[in-house]
């Protein structure tokens, strides 16, 4: 793991080059589900699911696929963050007759 070298602005940018569908096989993961699992899931090939977690691998500087699950929930418990949700806030007030 990098540590304390790794600045704001290099987690950043590493969680900014993920994409979507790298992110959706990286949640699997972090549910230690197998490459296969992962592929029936989200109904795409075993192939796709490795060559998506492979090249988050080289976007997070991760060592292994397990390094890459640590790295990944780290940056996501910062950056995967929802600011409010819509469904939560009340209507406006309606004065009753």
């Amino acid at each position: 793991m990098d540590g304390p070298q790794t600045s704001i602005a290099e987690d950043r940018l590493r969680w900014e080059r993920l994409t979507d569908k790298q992110r959706a096989c990286l949640d699997l993961l972090l549910e230690r589900k197998t490459s296969k699992e992962i592929a029936r899931q989200l109904g795409i090939s075993k192939h796709t699911v490795d060559q998506r977690i492979r090249t988050a691998r080289a976007a997070l500087h991760a060592n292994d696929r397990d390094d890459t699950a640590i790295r990944y929930a780290r940056l996501k418990r910062i950056y995967d963050r929802i600011a409010y949700d819509a469904v939560d806030i009340p209507p406006l007030a309606t004065i009753m007759p």
